[in-house]
Order: C-alpha cells, then sequence, then structure tokens
C-alpha cells in the first residue's frame, strides 16, 4: 500500500466511523421513554395501527376520548410519557422538529416505533430498550384550530439497522431479513426478531408503540463508503481531504482575470441564463475550465444564482452535473431558477422523501416524451461586442495612466475641478503630457515661491533690480555692501568737492556723471591749454582756421617746391625768369628748328649755367616749369603770409613754421569751444586766456580727477554686480544723474539686506523660465492674480493644459459625447439582457443535439432499451422497483435526459449506484453545513468538486443537538467547506451583496465577518420606520435561567409586534428568530395565545401562500430569508437581576457565525428584541467572540444602523470623495441643495446623493460619475447594467455626470442634473 493509499484508508476510517453511531446515546440503541419529545399510542391497538399505516390511511391524533376524528380519517390517541409535559407541546416539538431535519437534511426523522427489544448491554451492565419496526410518518396540521393529522409517506418500513449494526458488531446476531412490503403483519414480524434472539440470553421482544425522532440515514452513507473504500484513494480532492494536498491538479494557466472577461470571453461562448456579476462569472468561469475549487458566498450574494448559471454552462458544454445540498430550500431555489428558465427538466431532483418512486420515474417519462421538442435559434452577437467594446474602451481611456505623471484623465480633471473659482490664467505650456513627476513638482514648487516673492517680484523697481544672479553667502553680502559703501562715499566727496569747482567759475553744478566728467575735462584742458586768444574763443574761429589751414598748405607747398628745385641744380635757379622761360619753352622753342635761335641757345646757356651741367630740350623744359610753378607758390604764399600777419596781430609774424603750432592752438581752442561750449562761462573764458593759468585750475584739475577716479573705480566695482543693460531712469549706470545714483545707493543701503532677496527671485525666475514659464511669468507680472492663488492658478492651467493635449491624442476621449455614450448604454442593456434569455433557448438546443447524437451514435441500441425500460416503469400502477437500480439500469439515457441531478448526501448513497452513476462535476451548497463524512459519497461520483458555503455560517448540525433538551450540549462539527479550503483548494469568493434592501441590514456583517469586502447597495431611504435595523427593548423582560430557559415578557412582545404586522397588511413576508429553541417555543406559544381569539392572524400564520411566516432558532434558519425579521435575544436578567454571560449555542467557539446568519436574513427591516440594552453586557475578561459581536450589534441596533456606530476603524467607513465628486458636492450645496457624498458602507458607493427637501430620510436623486466607484465594476455589466440595475430595484433615481462632458461644458452639466431634479418634481428651496 502507498503512502497516499494509506492516509486515504486511515482517513476513510475516521469518515465511517463518524458516520456509524451504534452508541448507547443513539436513541434507536437506547430508547428513552420519559423524554419531552415521545409520544406513547393508546389507540388503536399497535398491530392494526402499523397494517392501515401501511396501507396509507391517516390519522386525527388526539389525547383524550373526547375530540372526533376528522373525516376521511382514524383517531389516534396518544399520550405523552412525561406527564407534566402537555401533549400539545410534544406534538408540536415533534412536528417542527421533522419538519426542520426534513428541510434542512431531506431525511424524515418521525417514525411510529413498534415493539421493542430489551437487551443487556454489557459495557454499560444496563439494560437497554431498543424499537424494532419503524414507520415513517408525517405530523401536518392546517391551523393552530384543527387537530394534527398523522400521514405515512411513501417510504420503507424499516427494521432498526442501527440495532442490527449494533447487534452484528458487538454480539454476532444477526437479525432476519423481512420483508415488509409482501403484506407481513406486526405479530409474525415480531416473533421472527425474537426467534433470532438467542435464548440464554434474556433478551425479549415486547409489544409497544410510541410516535417518536429516529434518525438512522447515515447508516447508508456508511455502507456507500464502505463498499466503495478501495476506490477513493484514486480520486485526487479525496486525496487532499486526507492529507495529501499535492494530489490536487494544479489550476490551469491562462485563466482570464474578470477585467479581461469583455475582451477575452466571446458572448455566443457563454451559456449562462442569469444576469451574473463578475465575481460569480469567475466563478462560472472556473467551473468550465475544470478547477475544483471553493467558493464563498456570504449572504445574499447570489449563490443560488451562480450554481444557476454553472449548471446552465456546464449542461450546454455537454457535462452531468450532482448538485448536493442538505437542505431541501437550497435545491429548491435553483430548481426553481432552472425551471423560470425553461430547463427544469433538464433536472432530477431526489431530495423530497414525500416523493414517491412513481412520481419519479414519471418525471423521467416526461422528459423522454418532450425531448427534441424544442431548437434554439443562433443570436448574432456582433453589435454586442462592439457596443462592450466601445463602452469598455471609454473606462480604459479615462482610467488610463498617461504621459510622464502616469496619471488617468480622470484624476486630472477632479484636480482641476478641485481648483474651479480659481481665476483662469492663460499662458501656455507645449507637451504638458511630457511633464513628469520631478519636472511637476520643481513647477510647482516654483509657483509656490514665487508666490512667497510676490511684493518683490510684483516690485516696479526693485533696489537690487538688475544685479547679477549669484550664489548669495553671507560673505558676498558683506563684500557687496562694503562696495556699496565705498560707492556712497565717494559720490558724497565728489558732490561735496562740486560747488567750490563751480561757482568760483560761474559754472552750473554739473547734475549727472557725464556732465561731472565734462567738467573734469573743462578743468583738465583748462590746466593743459596753450596760449589763446579771447578773440579766438568769441570770434568766427572757422575762418581764421581756414586761413592758417590754407596758409600752412601754401607754406609747405612751396617749402616742397623749393626741396625739389634745389635738387636740380645752384641757388640761384630760384631767381631765373620762370614766367618767361617758361612761356617761350612751351611756344617758340618748341619748333624743329629752335637750335637754330639764337633765343634759344642763350636760355640754353642760362639754364646750364644755373643747374651747373648740359640739359636736354626735355630736361630744360621739365626744369622751366619747375621754377614758374616755385615762384607762382612764392607769390600765393606771400599774400596768404600777408593776410595771416593782419589777421594775427603778433601771433603769426610772417614765419611760415609758426603756422603749424598756430593750427594747434587754434585746433585745441575749437576742441575747447566746441566740448565746453555750455561751459564757456567769462570767467572759464578769462582763466583761458590768461597769460598765466589761475591756480583755481589747477587745483581743481587735480581734486575732480581724483574724485572722479574714486567714484569710477567704485561705480566700476559695484556696477560689476550687474546687468550691462541696468539703467537709472532710462541711463546706463555709468550715465547716471547725481541724484539718481545717490537715491538708488541709498535704497540699495537702505534695503541692503534684501540683496539676497533679489538673488533668490532671480534664480527663482532664471530657473521658472528654463522650467519653460516664462509665459506665466510675463502673465503673473502684469495680472492681479493674488499671491496666495499662483500654485493654485498654475494648477488649474497647467492641469487644463494637461487634459486638453491627453483628450486630443485619443481618438476615444476626443471622440466622447455624453448622449451617445448613454445611448450605448442603453443599448447594451438591452442587448445584454436579450443575450442572457436567448441563452437558455441555446442551451437547451446544445442538451437535445447531444442528445441527438447520442441516440444515433453507437449507443443507439443500448439508450433505446433504455427508453423501453422506464416507458414500462411507468405503466406500472405500484412501483416496486428501487429507484436505484433503475437509475444504474438506466442511467446512459436519465444522465441525457436529466443532466443535472439535485440531490442530498443521503440521496446520492441512497439512489446513486456508486459504478454506474458517475458525473463530470459535483456541486455543494451550503457546503459549511455538511459533514465532510457526508460529503465523501458525492465527491467521489465526480471528477470535478466545486464547493459552495460560508465559512461565516452555520457549522453542520447533528441529529442529536436538533434532539437535546440541552441546547449546549453539542459541540460543532468541522465541515466539507472547512476541509476543503483547508487542504489547499483553490478559493473563490462572490462579492456583490444584493439582498438587502437598506444596506444597514448587511453593514455590520459585511465588517466584522468579511472584512468590508462585500459591495453593497445603498437604500434610497434612510433612518425609515420599516427599514434597516432597529433596537425594541423590553425593559420588564426576565430569563427563567433555572427552569423554561425562556424570557415570556420577552416573547409576548415578540408575539404582538407580529401580531400588529400582519394587521398592517402591507404584503411584507416576515420571519421570527429565537436564540435558543426554548425561546422559539415560548414565541410559538404566546402566538396560539394570541391567534387562538384571532382568527385573522391564524390564518396569516398558517397559510402556505407566497413566503409563509418563519419560526426558527439559530440553530436551523440558514437558507431562509423573510422581508421583515423579528429577532428575539431572550437572554437577559435574571428574577433576582443577574446576567451572567451565558448565551447558549453563541458561547461556544463559532458562536458568532450563529449571529451572522440571524442578522442577515432580512430583506427589508431587522428588529432585534432584547431585554438588555448593549451596556448591560459586561464582557467581563470573555473570549467568546460570540458574546463581543452580540454587544456590539446590540450597539448597532441602536443606533438605528447608522454606520458611524459600526465597530470599525473609522477611515474604513470615511472614504474621502474624489476631487470631482467634492467639487460637485460643493456646487450643487451652493445651489440649495443638500448634498451627501459616498453614500454607503461598502468599497461600492453612490458617488453623490441629493436630499429630499420636502420629505426627511429620503434621497430623491442619486449622481454616479466616471470615477474610482464606476472603476471598480470589472466588467461592463457591472459598470453600467449589474449596478444600475441594483440601484434603480432598490428605488434610487440615478444621473450620471460624465467627467469629459463636465470639463467642456461645466454648468451645463449642472444644469442637467436641476433637470433630473425638476423632472422629480424638486428644486432647491
Amino acid at each position: 500500500m502507498s503512502e497516499a493509499e494509506r492516509l486515504v484508508s486511515d482517513r476513510a476510517e475516521v469518515w465511517k466511523g463518524r458516520l456509524l453511531d451504534v452508541s448507547n446515546r443513539n436513541p434507536l440503541i437506547r430508547f428513552r421513554r420519559l423524554k419531552g419529545s415521545v409520544l406513547s399510542v393508546v389507540l388503536p391497538d399497535a398491530a392494526t395501527l402499523f397494517s392501515e399505516l401501511r396501507q396509507g390511511r391517516q390519522y386525527t391524533v388526539v389525547h383524550s376520548p373526547e375530540p372526533l376524528e376528522e373525516a376521511g380519517t382514524g383517531r389516534l390517541m396518544v399520550a405523552a410519557q412525561v406527564p407534566e409535559q402537555p401533549v400539545d407541546k410534544v406534538l408540536y416539538t415533534l412536528r417542527s422538529r421533522a419538519r426542520i431535519y426534513r428541510n434542512d437534511h431531506g431525511v424524515n426523522i418521525l417514525y411510529v416505533a413498534f415493539g421493542s427489544l430489551l437487551w443487556n448491554d454489557a459495557s454499560s451492565g444496563e439494560t437497554n430498550e431498543s424499537p424494532l419496526f419503524l414507520v415513517p410518518v408525517a405530523l401536518e396540521r392546517q391551523n393552530s384550530f384543527t387537530p394534527y393529522r398523522l400521514q405515512p409517506l411513501d417510504e420503507d418500513t424499516v427494521l432498526n439497522p442501527s440495532l442490527r449494526k449494533r447487534l452484528e458488531l458487538d454480539h454476532r446476531i444477526r437479525l432476519p431479513e423481512i420483508e415488509l412490503e409482501n403484506g407481513l403483519d406486526l405479530p409474525k414480524a415480531m416473533g421472527m426478531v425474537a426467534a433470532a434472539i438467542p435464548p440464554a440470553s434474556g433478551w425479549r421482544v415486547e409489544g409497544s408503540c410510541h410516535l417518536a425522532l429516529f434518525h438512522f440515514s447515515k447508516l447508508l452513507m456508511y455502507s456507500d463508503l464502505e463498499q466503495g473504500a478501495g476506490t477513493l484513494s484514486s480520486h485526487p480532492v479525496i486525496r487532499a481531504l486526507a492529507g495529501d494536498p499535492a494530489a490536487l491538479p494544479p489550476e490551469p494557466s491562462g485563466l482570464p482575470r474578470p477585467e479581461e472577461y469583455d475582451s477575452k470571453l466571446r458572448p455566443e461562448d457563454s451559456f449562462h441564463v442569469l444576469d451574473s456579476d463578475s465575481s460569480q462569472l469567475e466563478a462560472v468561469q472556473a467551473a468550465l475550465a475544470g478547477v475544483s475549487f471553493v467558493l464563498q458566498g456570504p449572504p445574499g450574494t447570489g449563490k443560488s444564482q451562480t450554481i444557476t448559471n454553472m449548471i446552465s454552462e456546464l449542461i450546454a458544454h455537454g457535462k452531468r452535473v450532482l448538485f448536493v445540498s442538505q437542505k431541501m430550500a437550497a435545491l429548491d431555489v435553483v430548481r426553481g431558477n432552472l425551471e423560470r428558465c425553461g430547463l427544469g427538466d433538464m433536472c432530477l431532483e431526489l431530495h423530497d422523501p414525500k416523493r414517491s418512486r412513481a412520481e419519479i420515474i414519471k418525471e423521467i417519462a416526461t422528459g423522454l416524451e418532450d425531448a427534441g421538442r424544442s431548437g434554439g435559434a443562433a443570436v448574432d452577437a456582433q453589435e454586442l461586442v462592439e457596443v462592450r467594446r466601445e463602452l469598455d474602451e471609454y473606462v480604459r481611456a479615462l482610467h488610463m495612466p498617461r504621459g510622464r505623471l502616469g496619471t488617468s484623465v480622470y484624476r486630472m480633471i477632479g484636480q482641476y475641478a478641485e481648483l474651479t473659482g480659481t481665476p483662469d490664467l492663460c499662458f501656455d505650456l507645449p507637451g504638458a503630457l511630457e511633464v513628469d513627476e520631478e519636472r511637476a513638482r520643481r513647477m510647482e514648487g516654483t509657483v509656490l515661491r514665487l508666490s512667497q516673492m510676490a511684493s518683490a517680484f510684483r516690485e516696479p523697481t526693485h533696489p537690487w533690480a538688475g544685479a547679477l544672479v549669484t550664489e548669495w553667502s553671507d560673505r558676498l553680502q558683506a563684500k557687496v555692501q562694503e562696495e556699496l559703501s565705498a560707492l556712497m562715499a565717494a559720490h558724497g566727496r565728489l558732490c561735496t568737492a562740486l560747488p567750490a569747482l563751480t561757482i568760483p567759475f560761474g559754472l552750473p553744478e554739473p547734475v549727472s556723471l557725464p556732465e561731472v566728467r565734462r567738467l573734469r575735462q573743462l578743468f583738465k584742458d583748462m590746466a593743459e591749454r596753450p596760449r589763446v586768444r579771447r578773440e579766438w574763443l568769441e570770434g568766427d574761429l572757422d575762418l581764421l582756421m581756414t586761413m592758417v589751414r590754407d596758409g600752412l598748405a601754401s607754406f609747405q607747398d612751396l617749402l616742397g617746391k623749393e626741396g625739389r628745385l634745389s635738387g636740380m641744380g645752384a641757388r640761384d635757379i630760384l631767381d631765373l625768369d620762370g614766367r618767361g622761360l617758361r612761356h617761350r619753352f612751351d611756344g617758340e622753342h618748341t619748333g624743329p628748328f629752335r637750335a637754330l635761335k639764337g633765343r634759344y641757345r642763350q636760355d640754353m646757356r642760362t639754364l646750364r649755367t644755373a643747374s651747373g651741367r648740359r640739359l636736354s630740350f626735355e630736361e630744360a623744359r621739365f626744369l622751366v616749369r619747375a621754377v614758374d610753378d616755385y615762384q607762382k607758390a612764392l607769390a600765393a604764399w606771400n599774400v596768404r603770409r600777408d593776410a595771416l600777419m593782419t589777421a594775427l596781430r603778433g601771433e603769426f609774424l610772417g614765419d611760415g613754421q609758426e603756422l603749424e603750432a598756430l593750427s594747434e592752438r587754434l585746433e585745441w581752442t575749437k576742441a575747447f569751444r566746441s566740448k565746453h561750449a555750455l561751459l564757456m562761462s567769462e570767467r572759464v573764458i578769462d582763466a583761458v586766456t590768461a597769460e598765466e593759468m589761475p591756480r583755481e585750475v589747477g587745483q581743481g584739475a587735480m581734486e575732480l580727477e581724483l574724485r572722479m577716479d574714486d567714484l569710477d573705480a567704485a561705480l566700476s566695482a559695484f556696477a560689476a554686480r550687474f546687468t550691462a543693460d541696468l539703467r537709472l531712469n532710462g541711463r546706463p549706470l555709468q550715465d547716471a544723474a547725481l541724484k539718481d545714483l545717490e537715491e538708488w545707493t541709498e535704497r540699495a543701503w537702505a534695503c541692503r539686506h534684501r540683496y539676497q532677496e533679489w538673488l533668490d527671485l532671480s534664480s527663482l525666475l532664471l530657473a521658472m523660465r528654463a522650467l519653460g514659464l516664462e509665459g506665466l511669468l510675463k502673465e503673473l507680472r502684469e495680472g492681479s492674480l493674488p499671491p496666495e492663488d499662483f500654485v493654485k492658478g498654475f494648477q488649474r492651467r497647467f492641469y487644463r493644459l494637461w487634459i486638453e493635449e491627453a483628450l486630443a491624442s485619443d481618438p476615444t476621449l476626443t471622440g466622447f459625447r455624453r448622449d451617445r455614450q448613454m445611448g450605448l448604454i442603453a443599448r447594451f442593456d438591452e442587448l445584454d439582457r436579450k443575450y442572457v434569455e436567448g441563452s437558455r433557448a441555446r442551451v437547451r438546443a446544445r442538451a437535445e443535439a447531444n442528445l441527438r447524437r447520442e441516440r444515433e451514435g453507437p449507443a443507439h441500441s443500448m439508450l433505446l432499451k433504455q427508453e423501453m425500460e422506464i416507458a414500462r416503469l411507468s405503466k406500472l400502477k405500484r412501483q416496486r422497483k428501487a429507484i436505484k437500480a433503475m437509475l444504474a439500469e438506466c442511467w446512459d439515457l436519465v444522465g441525457l435526459l436529466k443532466p443535472c441531478m439535485l440531490m442530498s448526501p443521503l440521496s446520492v448513497a441512497q439512489f446513486l449506484d456508486r459504478e454506474r452513476t458517475r458525473f463530470d462535476v459535483i456541486i455543494f451548497d451550503e457546503a459549511s453545513q455538511i459533514c465532510p463524512e457526508d460529503a465523501i459519497g458525492s465527491i467521489v461520483r465526480g471528477r470535478q468538486l466545486i464547493v459552495v458555503g460560508d465559512s461565516k455560517q452555520l457549522p453542520p448540525t447533528s441529529f442529536f443537538a436538533l434532539a437535546a433538551e440541552d441546547e449546549d450540549a453539542e459541540p460543532d462539527l468541522e465541515s466539507i467547506l472547512d476541509e476543503c479550503e483547508t487542504c489547499g483548494m483553490p478559493r473563490r469568493m462572490l462579492m456583490w451583496h444584493y439582498r438587502s434592501k437598506d444596506e444597514s441590514l448587511i453593514a455590520f456583517s459585511n465588517h466584522q465577518f468579511y472584512g468590508g469586502r462585500l459591495n453593497t447597495f445603498p437604500s434610497p431611504l434612510f433612518g425609515r420606520e420599516g427599514y434597516g435595523v432597529h433596537h425594541v427593548l423590553v425593559p420588564n423582560g426576565t430569563f427563567d435561567r433555572g427552569r423554561t430557559r425562556t424570557n415570556r415578557e420577552e416573547a409576548r412582545a415578540v408575539a404582538g409586534m407580529v401580531r400588529d404586522h400582519y394587521a398592517l397588511k402591507d404584503g411584507r413576508s416576515l420571519g421570527v428568530i429565537a436564540f435558543s429553541e426554548a425561546q422559539m417555543e415560548a414565541i410559538d406559544q404566546a402566538l396560539d395565545e394570541l391567534r387562538s381569539g384571532d382568527e385573522k392572524l391564524d390564518a396569516a400564520l398558517s397559510s402556505e401562500e407566497g413566503e409563509p411566516f418563519l419560526l426558527y432558532n439559530l440553530e436551523n434558519v440558514q437558507g431562509h430569508e423573510r422581508d421583515r425579521i423579528i429577532l428575539s435575544v431572550g437572554y437577559g436578567r435574571d428574577e433576582n437581576g443577574r446576567f451572567p454571560l451565558n448565551l447558549g449555542p453563541l458561547n461556544r467557539e463559532g458562536g458568532e457565525r450563529r449571529l451572522n446568519v440571524a442578522i442577515t436574513r432580512a430583506r427589508l427591516c431587522l428588529d432585534v428584541v432584547s431585554s438588555v440594552r448593549s451596556e448591560e453586557i459586561d464582557l467581563g475578561g470573555s473570549s467568546s467572540a460570540g458574546a463581543r459581536l452580540l454587544k456590539q450589534y446590540l450597539a448597532f441596533a441602536e443606533a438605528g444602523g447608522d454606520r458611524r456606530a459600526l465597530p470599525v476603524q473609522s477611515d474604513r467607513l470615511r472614504e474621502d470623495p474624489s476631487p470631482f465628486v467634492e467639487h460637485l458636492a460643493k456646487a450643487l450645496q451652493a445651489r440649495g441643495h443638500r448634498v451627501r457624498t459616498n453614500v454607503g458602507t461598502s468599497d461600492y458607493r453612490v458617488d453623490l446623493a441629493i436630499e429630499d427637501p420636502a420629505e426627511e430620510g429620503r434621497y430623491i436623486l442619486g449622481i454616479e460619475c466616471d470615477g474610482a466607484h464606476y472603476l471598480s465594476g470589472r466588467t461592463v455589466r457591472d459598470r453600467d447594467r449589474t449596478r444600475q440595475g441594483q440601484l434603480r430595484r432598490l428605488g434610487w433615481t440615478l444621473h450620471r455626470v460624465w467627467s469629459v462632458e463636465w470639463f467642456r461644458d461645466p454648468e451645463g452639466e449642472m444644469e442637467r442634473i436641476e433637470e433630473a431634479l425638476r423632472a422629480r418634481g424638486r428644486c432647491a428651496p
């Protein structure tokens, strides 16, 4: 035996041990007559009753000879075994417990026990009394005014199987196999049992007849498990449950995530017949992928709906499904769903013990007759796919991270909306999408810093404006101050010296640095002056200068000519008659015969003598011309010389050499006159023309030079700190007015500590320009935006530019139009709804096609044979063939006709052959109430296992806990759900809660048991009577701790509430839940007292129409729900005023799960009735989670279900609205509306709700945006159909605000909201 086989074998022994209970606590082994739930039959005699019950006769149950039986029935007189116990109470107990167990487990436990075996138990030394023959019966009653009626069930009479097993195990005694169905009478049957008992044993068979509760159905499961133990180790799930989790196959890779369903799942491949949210669809997809998994389904999350869709999908894919639940209610809901979808005839339910064999066979035969009569038309899904894609693309486009900031358009619109009211700026910032987080942070940081320096930034003339940007330091500050101080001192000294320099010369005091420089030049020129005549300064100097220039030119021309002639000969040549010689050489000496002329020869001799050499004609003529030119120049010079001598009167003595110096003196004079024209005072002229330079001139020149050198040096040093284009009143710094310079330096000195400010500002401005914010700087400097709005103004403009660029970059967002989007949603709703409805016919078509294919295939002959057998059985008047045998023989056909079977764990063992009846998928519902040993027989019959339940709800309840007199007697059992989760099966969870019409009904459970993960839906009504959670205090209620363990006053209060409820006739269904069975019986007794005198109340409580009145305790209410639930705590102070913390099953480990079940049964209203307030419950160090949560829930109920009273972290409930939603809320409030944001208590909430001004406690309009809550829907159906549909079913009127549309037209969107309110007949007050 391998290790895996050993593990499974060991665990199988444990499971079998739990199934087989033949201990003395089993009433079938040790029958205790003296119990409050046992009646002895007085009349008729046992043999007669045995015979007539087996013939189907019914009896009216009486407990005295006076009452008459009902027509058509016999009279059954019973007596209580406990004298003080009223018979009616025992009958009530028997009936209620039997009905509960039948509904919860599909098992009848009410029997008439005939005969008993008295035998000795060696282990205890006591004598046991064990009933022998058990006839299954039911107790029914029309109302409280009619007697109980005993009805036999269409089930086999059995010889006590537990006794048979115990005698075999302990005493090797085998009781006979008695065919009780063949008319064997009771005395003979008892004789056969007596004959099997060894005479020496001293045991005896006695005649007796009792009506009591017995449970032996698990023996069938024990036998089933024992017979198939050898095959268990081949099943991977059972191996995992046995302790080998590695045996579980890995979950297939590549399963799409819910967010991918719209893009990856084709509608034509879908066969779900009911609407489903994404969490339900996730479970269905896992089922189709062959995954064995656990599906956690918290209250009201649509477990039955999901299972229905699983079954329809699996049937469409040719799978055979076994749906198992101990609770008939769970099977009935799924069966009802399938019937409403037209698939009910594909299912076979084998749970109800009241169903006869004939009914079952007839149902199969009818299915055979109807097979193939329907057909499913193909549905075009292309438009649905396209519409779904467009809707999904919008959400993707709106919320996908964009640009280098990695943020979404919606988020950015929200930030933009948050700044509504901030003045709009107009600067441009190309490439906004390319701005990354670092750059954005730097931009915002610089704008913030600028706002802090706004006064300096906007100051028209900052005292340090123009200073070069550099890094400030304390040393730099000191250096600059030193330079400024030096400049101011130099400026002061200069200004002090100027009056002494200007006044003596009659000069105006200079007002600017250029004027000072001109003054300095004046003094310098005056100090360096040549000799100047006054008339030069006052007269026409230009004419004189022209004469001097001309004379100098004439003299220099003369000297030049003279020098050239001197090189040609002796000095005498200058004295020749140049004019005559030139005339002759240019005229008469030009002829060819000039040598013959004596004049020519004479002239040549004269020239030879003057030049000292013989000359040719050309040389002679050149010389003559030069002499003539010289003599003319001499004549011209003489004329100019005489004129100059006359004009200059002693300044020129006729020597041409004097003219150059004279010309320079005149040039200086002209320059002096030109430079100092404005300073040509009489005293200046006097000083310039004086024979000797006045002393003041020299001293002034030196003073000015010194002061100006100091000023220029200081100014140059300080100016180097500034830009070259710095201007003072429009003048460069070097040309500044002395007054401006003084004011500037004085202001700079006064504000010397603002130098750092200017450097910081300049650095800031440089940084902002580098960041591309030049346009912003210009706008902020020239505009009137308050500094406190700088950052907001920048942000709003940047957000807008970013959004505009993002919208333009995405065609989906660019083309978004509100009307078209709403049209797409409406169209999707229509198409998707039609497609789901059409899937019902498609499932039938697929299943019937599968049947036809099998009929026409190799299995044709076999299927035909099975059809004939079913047809034969359906015609029999009395069915004797066991259902198990029929199903085994005809399983190939039945599995095709009924691909889904709905059963309890017991009926699986009872009706399904282990080898023949195999399934593809096993689905458990309400698995938290199924023990592992009960589930094994079902699991092994399938390949894939899906375990559906809620580990936060009730654990399995044993028969002995149900029958126990002490409510604390039995501990909780492990469930198959717990075992499957523990062994590592994959897990899914349903996340959307649909049941509660008021969110407070689920809020406590959601946050305390499910971590707030459920998507719940708020109601448009809040704080209203008849909705939500309320507390009803019974101040005089007393808990009878020592005797009845009831609170009679509280029971009467509950009964009165029930009466008042039905008096309203509002059509709401009602259920009452008691914390204990004793309190439940006390409430029922109080109701009996009321209904005995109120026929209308009795009729209402007895009615089976719609949802009948429900009265349960904590242990068996799971799976039931009503519009209104009244929850009776019962526990409280005793007659001595003491309140020990003894809360029955709630005190046990896991007791909090009972509370979770109780508080989640109501759809509309839950009234918690108690005799104590929450503060009266002293936990006193108790570790009981049930007690702690009860105390918290009472406080929650006392607060009327206000979410602020939930014992959870406040930040979990106080979800801050998004900036976009917050803006809308403020805008609506500004219009006079009362607005609440994030209405709800779960992760999904209505973004905004407007309260009805005319009706307190009502929202007249819910506003949904397209933000995080919208995005949280993982599929288009989640977002645009399921959620909207559920809210509208709760009574909401909804209006959608699209953020992109608001961005383009904010006022238009607000007006649309107003139109929606006007349509509701409401407007702002």
